[in-house]
């Protein structure tokens, strides 16, 4: 998984849509549309997040070196502006994308309702978010 508000660390195969940027990109998806660029369809699936300024995302999993990893909560991470989280397959595969943040399948039910309830707690202390994005959109 990569999470990016970087035009540059986009994948070749993510390209924004010119409803999706703003301020200097906007300038330059400009001259591409002038140019005669016609924009492709918005790029939409189960691997691409279009996160927004003031989301969570709760990472649950194993302990690993160099994360706590109490009760299973690796990390929250805490958006103060808009990013992308993308989802790729070493592989390729469809199904691996369509799995995109869900959990494994070692995982057990009671295991997962555990790390999950830590990290709605966890989330519920940290309050409102400062910070509330309305429209998506990089730039």
């Amino acid at each position: 998984m990569s999470v990016t508000n970087r035009v540059s660390d986009l994948p070749e195969w993510f390209e924004l849509h010119p409803t999706e940027v703003k301020e200097t990109l906007a300038f330059d998806l400009l001259r591409k549309l002038e140019a005669g660029w016609q924009p492709p369809a918005i790029v939409e699936g189960p691997n691409v997040w279009r996160v927004r300024a003031g989301d969570r995302i709760a990472w649950l999993g194993e302990p690993r070196p160099g994360y706590l990893g109490d009760g299973g909560l690796l990390a929250i991470l805490n958006f103060h502006a808009n990013a992308l989280a993308l989802g790729e397959s070493p592989h390729g595969e469809f199904l691996d994308w369509m799995a995109f943040g869900s959990t494994s399948q070692r995982t057990r039910g009671d295991e997962l309702s555990s790390k999950a309830r830590l990290a709605l707690d966890v989330l519920r202390d940290l309050g409102h978010p400062r910070v509330i994005g309305i429209e998506w959109s990089l730039g």
